[in-house]
């Protein structure tokens, strides 16, 4: 399945956070580590889910420090 990709620059503490939110949200998003230190994370978020990953992650952006690194690009 195809899938779009959206990186983010997180706080280091939080990635687990947002990986749990995403799996409990019936698995709308993969979210990978990339730096744990620089707290650099990426989503892999299939097409028809595209609407739901945005809308979750815009409500953690109001609790926590997410800064959106880049528009998607899809992913094999």
């Amino acid at each position: 399945m195809e899938c779009n990709l959206h990186k983010y620059r997180v706080d280091p503490r939080e990635i687990h956070f947002i990986r749990f939110i995403m799996e409990a949200c019936d698995h709308v998003a993969v979210v990978s580590t990339i730096d744990v230190k620089s707290g650099l994370i990426s989503l892999s978020v299939p097409p028809d889910r595209e609407e739901e990953a945005e809308e979750i992650m815009n409500s953690l952006g109001r609790s926590m420090f997410l800064d959106k690194l880049e528009d998607r690009e899809q992913t094999p």
